[in-house]
């Protein structure tokens, strides 16, 4: 690389060559639009396809030596780059200038002459440059050649200014009589070229001195990369049953999509905040940021200690607008994410917790948060859940908390009540751009916050904003608040750090010559009234007057304006705009302006390029990005949350009335006459039905809208106006909707959907001038009207993107488009039988129901009488407008009754009014019953629904009415008008269908529905009938594998020959039906049905993947072998032959995307044996390197990173030098870099499985190394203690990096850290513990907040860390807390819910709620992975029916004992206690099973090949390893492990690693996990082992004893384990809660005791229970004193 001398001197002499560009050509190189090659090409190429015939013959030979040019600076460029700093790209300046050469009017046809002699002059000379053409790398590249090359490609940009001086000058006009001599009339140019040749020359001579040494060093490179080439491979195994995998995964990587669910936001929503604090980092100019670390304020704030006393809880960053506040935010922000990095070390104990909100300014759109205070609090919640699952897995069960206000979502989100040890850091930006309600409402929110902080906990507040905002919190002696403040005097280092910056770039006055300039020009804009607004502003100007060469006194001038207005700026920013466009640059300003001023959101590129191509417009050549930020950059940006106005007041500034407002259009009109001769009927109709349509539709193609935007255009003049805006957006909605879908317009439509009805309200309420003319408006309603009345000509025809939107006809939206529907613009263009269809709707006061009849009669149609569209979607569009249909009428007649009631006996003569009918029948009888003249003469022609700004919510209503599928169907058959005879089998086999495929499902009406289809189809069922009743069969019970299989055998018969049914559907049918008898203990039968698919489909890797895995659970190698040899030496075309890959690449990639969740791949280490075996291992490393160049375009983008590992476990199995193990580690780095540059942002869950992967990979080398246990002979030279800090490297690593942190687990690398320090000799315990401190404090911090939900992973982790730091004793206690999943059971999970069912024994007697609970399981068990969202749906039923009886009979008995204070003897009080006693115990037992249901998971065995795996379960023993992470395996896979050579590596562990046994589990033992009983295991003195046995104690006792050696616990703290049934935080009775809170609240006297907390324990004297409630602050110390005889 070059040194820093040279890359300064290189740098030195492109800013020459940029300055004197300028000068020749009066364009700054720095402002243009990168340019790439290609787009280079195509404008030779355009050069050279001109229409005369005869230049072209002329110019041929120019574009072939102008493409060969560009190839050779395109080398020379890759050369070129290592010797300059990042501001130049030599090859980007040397394309730059070219494109500026091209760049000249096509009608001057005579200077095009001149370019390609030039071009012609100097090919010959770069061709000297064809070696690097040919050469790979240039790492070590001469320095002097470099400045060589650098010099020649200046004096090639500066032929292209001379040249382009010759037009732009005025020499053209000299030159343009004598073209042909041209070159050697222009004497600047003659030279440039003559010095250019000597520069190649002498280049030339530095070249042929160093070539010797280039190519001994490319050899060397070359050699290194041959190598690094052969370094990709593989594919991992199965992790566990395909729907269990799926279930298990969803319950844990969901937990942040539940809660952002429970809060209201949509989880793909992106966090605008996180975007905008990123976009101030990257625009933070260097030396600026760093004004507030002295300040002792500050300091004290930011204390990292959570423990610390004294650390100030509140800090305000106050001052005037534009002084940098959130700029000085986002450094705040990144100042303390680096002190929380730096002390993020291994014996770490508490945490720090960074959120984070910029509260948007105001714009006065749609797009506004409503609610920015409620939006706030989310945020930061959802962000201290990214970054702790302590704290996410705590508030992982809130309620519904989408409309929940700001106190109480600050209570239940916890964020003023971190965990134990944890400090919470919230920072809020701009109160200021909040109203004067919500800052008081938010700082309301702040007064709860300690002023200072805890022993164990802390929270610490920054906010900025005016200083006047805060003037409550201020004076509030309770609370310690400190005050930076950002103004003149504190911002003046800021200040000019920022206009230094800004005025040394190359485009402003660079270098030392220039320097007294640049004082004078910042002296003159630091003046009195600066602010970083106004700085901006002016220096944007200043850049401008540069660039066009104005005068010092006219920059004077500027500079004296700026202090004055700022609007001036803007003004004449416009104007100089306006004169350096041309016209068809304007109109890309305009379009522009129409969407970035007038969207009700901000849009980003993607969606304005999709906009424009809907809209017709062609986009600029250099792209519309490069566009804005080359021209446009001072009046729109490209920001975090999309494309805004750089100014406030850009809108007032630049904001136009309508030029045609009472229009043009209406005062000119077509007149046609049509004239039809010798048609027939058929033909006249259709002329006629296409006229219409192209009229009403297209509108002949003349639009309205954009006349305004043609005038401004043909002018060249920059304008916007708001009712053209929405115009245009609207007519683009409807132009969407007419057109074809068509990807290109894919990233506007949802835009276009959910915002059209607020463009159509601003259309309608626009006034004066910008109204609309009659026909504008008359058009636009028009066309509303036929979307609903002609749905399939929209909506079904865009059904992929509509069916998603489900939103569009909200009560809102259709309330709005009502408004067009009934205007009188909109019924004086319809036809008289619509105005009169229009008329009835405006009598009905159910007219949207009338409405959306053609609509929802579309959608019933595409649900039950058609199979082409998703079943779920369908559902989706009707449940919801029935459910809002529902509630309606409830509460129609709510009021009805309460208006009955009100009025008494006095109107008993007067009927009472009818609820509005759900069916179109009832509908329909009902309109027939009412008179017309029950509407008053003089009542309105309007609609009786109230107006969208007083529409009803169902937060004023309560919620929405339920509605199931069987009600849907039946509305569904009603609208389609359909007899029950008329139901034919499709209509039976799409509920079926429905049943099947709903969430939760329920397999038993979906077989009930596909009987029926295949009793209506006699002999010939539908195929999807036939699979669907197999599949739904065999999930419902294991006991139909027989039926399902007949069922499955049929369809195959029937469509043997079928072209209906594809060869895909055929084979995947096949798959799943041997993934049933797998799952049925079934492998042989399994095989047999997969050797069916495997004819049907020879090359298909899915079927040759499933057969590998079940051949090697059967043990059949002499199989395996075949079926890999045939893929191996297949020359058929594979399912991925058009990727370019082959069959054994196709199956590789299989085995990728199947496996890439596991740490190890047993199966893909056996193919790797098998294939060295047989010779072919280069074809092993080929399709491997396609497969990973394939895999860098593939979606799913954990699937590179996965694949480069594959080549880490190759180069592993072939280990058998030092060498080897190399390519090994450097793969492991290879797929750690991949995933975070592919995952970060998108997937970062993946990159803590990629992590582990490698982890499990490198690091268990350098343990076994290092520990010799498992040790590999001879391959390395590195020592112990080069081993042991390449694990330490790995840990620090994957410490520092993001986690996702809702799942985080255990770090593999510090498994093998800790299992290292104690077999050293002496062992070292305490240092053994270090490893794992932090991650010690987490786990009981998450084993006691209250859930126990989550307590499962952080009882193993607790179990891992117990066991890798040397207490094996309770690590195996710990593990036996844990109890397996109930769908693992298989016959014993039946004998579970049993016995949690019914704990006195016996079986549950007929109509019992057990009874109900277990019926329709089978006894196999088999069956309840897909039962069990099932039966917990129906438990969770039964719950919801229990307490809202036992509450309604709390209710009766409270109003009861009001009324009698007499306390009744009698039986009949007896009974009812007894009842309620039963009932409180059903409940407890119901709520069990439900935590059982909710039970994920397993310990499955690593080694075992197939789906279906071993488990530890209640038939077999299993294995953990002392020293690798979670590596439980079964017996006979052990055994197979320690017979393996210990001197080979091994896929996974090694034979020379302890293992502990885990005794099988039984019914008593899993009761007894599930109860959370610890029972500590013995040691046998004979055989040293762990036995099962010892008494059962407490478990807060046993974890008291074993936190002893951490210095770790507290006595305070209440374990989740040790908690009752319903003394969850996330209890489901939430009156009890409410009563508790109640309790509370009551219980504190004059706000005393407030830090207090209920306990909630029971405390027991004697036979008095007694609940420990602090309602009369009566200790139960007292309480013992008063019972006590």
């Amino acid at each position: 690389m070059a040194s820093n001398v040279t890359k300064s001197k290189v740098d030195e002499l492109w800013q020459e060559a940029l300055v004197e560009f300028r000068k020749l050509t009066n364009k700054d190189l720095g402002e243009i639009p990168k340019i790439s090659p290609d787009d280079l090409r195509r404008l030779i190429d355009a050069r050279a396809k001109q229409n005369d015939t005869e230049e072209n013959k002329k110019r041929a030979k120019a574009k072939d030596t102008g493409l060969k040019i560009l190839a050779c600076i395109n080398k020379l460029g890759e050369v070129a780059v290592q010797g300059v700093s990042t501001v130049f790209g030599a090859a980007d300046i040397c394309f730059k200038g070219i494109s500026l050469l091209l760049d000249v009017p096509k009608r001057i046809r005579e200077f095009h002459e001149v370019i390609d002699k030039i071009f012609i002059e100097i090919a010959p000379v770069l061709s000297q440059f064809k070696i690097y053409g040919r050469s790979e790398q240039f790492q070590a590249m001469d320095e002097d050649l470099l400045i060589a090359i650098h010099n020649v490609m200046i004096s090639l940009v500066t032929i292209c200014a001379k040249a382009i001086n010759i037009e732009h000058a005025g020499k053209w006009q000299r030159f343009k009589t004598y073209a042909s001599r041209a070159l050697c009339d222009d004497e600047d140019l003659n030279e440039e070229l003559e010095r250019f040749q000597m520069l190649v020359k002498g280049q030339q001579n530095v070249q042929g001195t160093v070539v010797l040494e280039s190519v001994l060093e490319t050899k060397a490179n070359i050699v290194t990369i041959m190598k690094s080439t052969n370094e990709i491979s593989s594919d991992l195994k199965g992790i566990k049953d395909r729907v269990q995998k799926k279930e298990a995964e969803s319950s844990k990587q969901t937990l942040l999509t539940k809660i952002k669910t429970a809060l209201g936001i949509d989880p793909k929503d992106p966090d605008t905040s996180k975007a905008t604090y990123e976009d101030y980092l990257k625009k933070r100019a260097p030396g600026t940021g760093s004004w507030f670390k002295p300040i002792p304020d500050y300091q004290n704030w930011a204390d990292m200690n959570a423990s610390a006393q004294g650390t100030s809880s509140f800090l305000l960053l106050t001052g005037g607008q534009g002084f940098g506040k959130s700029f000085s935010m986002a450094s705040i922000i990144d100042d303390l994410k680096q002190q929380a990095l730096n002390s993020a070390i291994i014996t770490q104990t508490h945490r720090s917790l960074i959120s984070f909100y910029f509260f948007p300014a105001r714009s006065g759109k749609a797009g506004d948060e409503q609610y920015p205070v409620e939006m706030a609090l989310k945020s930061i919640a959802i962000q201290l859940a990214e970054q702790d699952e302590v704290y996410a897995k705590s508030i992982s069960d809130i309620d519904q908390l989408k409309h929940a206000k700001p106190s109480k979502l600050w209570e239940a989100l916890k964020l003023g009540t971190p965990m134990l040890r944890t400090a919470h850091f919230i920072l809020l930006d701009a109160l200021d751009n909040l109203t004067r309600p919500e800052q008081e409402e938010l700082l309301k929110v702040i007064h709860t916050v300690p002023k200072s902080s805890t022993n164990e906990t802390s929270v610490r507040v920054l906010a900025t904003g005016e200083s006047s905002i805060f003037e409550a919190l201020q004076t509030t002696e309770a609370l310690a608040v400190r005050e930076v403040k950002a103004d003149r005097t504190t911002m003046e280092p800021e200040f000019r750090h920022y206009i230094r910056h800004r005025l040394q770039a190359p485009t402003m006055l660079p270098g030392p010559a220039l320097e007294t300039k640049r004082e004078g020009i910042e002296k003159k804009i630091m003046h009195s009234e600066c602010s970083f607004q106004t700085i901006q502003a002016t220096l944007g100007a200043v850049e401008g007057y540069i660039a066009s060469s104005k005068s010092d006194e006219e920059l004077d001038k500027l500079l004296e304006d700026s202090t004055r207005d700022t609007s001036v700026l803007l003004v004449d920013t416009i104007e100089k705009l306006q004169a350096a466009l041309d016209v068809g640059q304007v109109g890309w300003v305009n379009e522009l302006l129409i969407w970035v001023l007038f969207g009700e959101q901000s849009l980003t590129i993607a969606q304005l390029e999709a906009a424009f191509f809907l809209r017709g417009k062609a986009l600029p050549i250099q792209g519309l990005e490069n566009f804005i930020n080359s021209r446009l950059k001072k009046l729109i940006t490209s920001g975090p949350q999309g494309i805004a106005p750089t100014e406030d007041n850009l809108v007032k500034v630049i904001t136009k009335p309508r030029e045609l407002s009472q229009g043009g259009p209406d005062n000119k009109t077509i007149s046609l006459e049509i004239k039809i001769n010798n048609a027939n009927i058929s033909t006249v109709q259709r002329f006629l039905w296409d006229l219409t349509r192209f009229s009403t539709w297209d509108s002949f193609s003349f639009k309205a809208d954009d006349a305004a935007a043609q005038v401004a255009q043909s002018r060249g003049i920059i304008r916007a106006n708001k009712t053209d805006a929405s115009l245009a957006i609207v007519e683009s909605f409807f132009k969407f909707l007419k057109d074809d879908p068509n990807e290109k317009s894919e990233n506007i439509r949802r835009y276009l959907v959910d915002y059209i009805a607020d463009h159509l309200q601003t259309l309608r309420k626009a006034e004066g001038k910008d109204k609309l003319t009659a026909s504008e408006a008359g058009s636009i309603g028009k066309r509303i009207f036929e979307l609903f009345d002609y749905p399939d000509a929209a909506i079904k025809k865009h059904w992929e993107f509509f069916s998603h939107c489900t939103d569009f006809i909200a009560k809102r939206n259709m309330m709005e488009f009502w408004e067009w529907i009934q205007m009188d613009t909109t019924l004086s263009v319809l036809s008289g039988k619509e105005r009169d269809q229009i008329s009835d709707l405006k009598k009905d006061a159910n007219w949207e129901r009338k409405l959306l009849r053609p609509t929802m009669k579309m959608v019933a149609k595409m649900w039950l009488r058609d199979r082409e569209k998703d079943v779920y979607w369908l559902l989706e569009w009707i449940t919801p407008f029935l459910s809002r249909m529902k509630t309606e009428d409830k509460r129609a007649a709510a009021k009805v009754l309460n208006s009955s009631e009100t009025a008494g006996s006095t109107n008993t003569d007067k009927p009472a009014a009818t609820v509005a009918p759900l069916t179109p029948s009832a509908a329909t009888a009902s309109n027939m019953n009412t008179p017309d003249s029950t509407t008053a003469p003089d009542t309105p022609d309007r609609p009786v629904s109230p107006s969208p700004s007083i529409a009803s919510t169902t937060e004023d209503f309560g919620p929405l009415v339920k509605v199931e599928i069987a009600e849907a169907a039946s509305w569904c058959q009603e609208i389609l008008e359909l007899k029950d005879e008329e139901l034919d089998p499709l209509w039976f086999e799409r509920l079926g269908q429905t049943y099947k495929d709903a969430w939760p499902g329920s397999f038993k009406d979906a077989i009930e529905q596909y009987r029926k289809a295949e009793k209506c189809s006699s002999s010939n069922p539908s195929w999807e009938t036939l699979t669907g009743l197999s599949y739904a069969l065999l999930a419902s019970s294991s006991a139909n594998l027989e039926e399902a299989r007949a069922m499955h055998d049929r369809a195959m018969e029937l469509y043997k020959d079928s072209t209906v049914v594809t060869i895909e559907k055929k084979v995947q049918q096949l798959q799943e039906l041997a993934w049933w008898y797998d799952n049925y203990n079934d492998p042989k039968k399994a095989l047999e049905v997969l050797e069916e698919a495997l004819h049907l489909a020879p090359e298909d890797p899915e079927v040759k993947y499933d057969m590998m895995n079940l051949l090697l659970k059967l043990e059949e190698e002499d199989k395996v072998r075949e079926l890999v040899s045939k893929t191996v030496e297949s020359k058929e075309e594979g399912k991925d032959a058009n990727k370019g890959l082959t069959p054994l690449g196709s199956l590789v990639r299989t085995m990728a995307m199947n496996n890439a969740w596991s740490r190890s791949d047993v199966i893909f280490w056996r193919i790797i044996s098998i294939i060295e075996a047989t010779g072919k291992f280069e074809a092993l490393i080929g399709a491997l390197d396609a497969t990973i160049s394939v895999a860098k375009s593939d979606k799913r983008e954990q699937l590179h990173p996965v694949l480069i590992t594959y080549k880490g476990l190759v180069h592993m199995h072939k280990t058998g030098s030092s060498e080897d193990i190399q390519n090994v580690l450097e793969c492991c780095k290879r797929a750690q870099e991949s995933a975070r540059e592919r995952l970060e942002k998108t997937s970062p869950w993946w990159i803590d499985r990629i992590y582990g992967k490698t982890m499990f990979l490198a690091d268990r080398f350098h343990f076994n190394q290092a520990s010799g246990r498992g040790r590999l002979p001879g391959i390395t030279t590195l020592a112990t203690e080069d081993h042991i800090e390449a694990i330490r490297a790995s840990v620090a690593e994957y410490e520092k990096r993001p986690h996702d942190h809702f799942e985080r687990e255990l770090s593999t690398s510090k498994s093998y850290l800790a299992s290292y320090y104690l077999l050293k000799t002496p062992p070292e315990p305490e240092e053994s513990r270090r490893v794992f401190a932090s991650d010690m404090v987490r786990v009981t911090n998450m084993l006691s907040d209250g859930d126990k939900n989550n307590d499962t992973d952080n009882l193993k982790q607790l179990s891992g860390i117990l066991l890798h730091t040397g207490d094996v004793q309770n690590a195996l206690a710990s593990m036996r807390l844990v109890a397996p999943d109930i769908t693992s059971l298989g016959t014993h999970a039946h004998e579970v819910l049993i016995r949690l069912l019914c704990p006195e024994g016996g079986q549950p007697t007929e109509g019992s709620v057990a009874h109900q609970v277990l019926s329709g399981l089978g006894a196999s068990g088999t069956n309840m992975i897909f039962l069990r969202a099932e039966v917990r749906d129906k438990v969770e039923k039964m719950i919801d029916e229990l307490s809202e009886r036992s509450s309604g009979s709390n209710k009766t008995e409270d109003s009861s004992a009001k009324g009698d204070d007499q306390v009744n003897d009698g039986g009949e009080g007896d009974v009812v206690t007894a009842q309620q006693e039963e009932e409180t115990a059903t409940l407890k037992q119901l709520r069990m099973v439900k935590r059982a249901l909710d039970i994920y998971g397993g310990s499955d065995c690593e080694a075992c090949i197939g789906y279906n795996k071993r488990s530890w379960d209640f038939e077999n023993d299993f294995y953990a390893c002392k020293y690798c992470y979670n590596m439980t395996i079964c017996g006979p896979c052990l055994e197979k492990l320690k017979a393996a050579d210990a001197s080979k590596p091994q896929p996974l562990c090694s034979p020379g690693h302890d293992w502990v046994r885990l005794p099988k589990w039984n019914l008593e033992s899993w009761m007894e996990a599930f109860e959370g009983k610890v029972r500590v295991p013995q040691k046998d003195e004979k055989t040293g082992e762990f036995v099962e046995g010892g008494e059962v104690i407490a478990f807060g006792e046993w974890l008291k004893n074993v936190l002893k050696p951490w210095g770790i616990g507290d006595d305070k703290l209440k374990w989740d384990v040790e908690r009752q049934e319903g003394e969850d935080s996330d209890v489901e009775d939430k009156e009890g809660n409410e009563e508790k809170k109640t309790e509370e609240s009551e219980g504190r006297v004059n706000g005393e005791g407030s830090d207090e907390r209920v306990s909630g324990e029971t405390v027991t004297v004697e036979t008095v229970t007694i609940e420990k409630v602090t309602v009369e602050r009566i200790t139960v110390e007292e309480v013992t004193e008063q019972i006590e005889p």
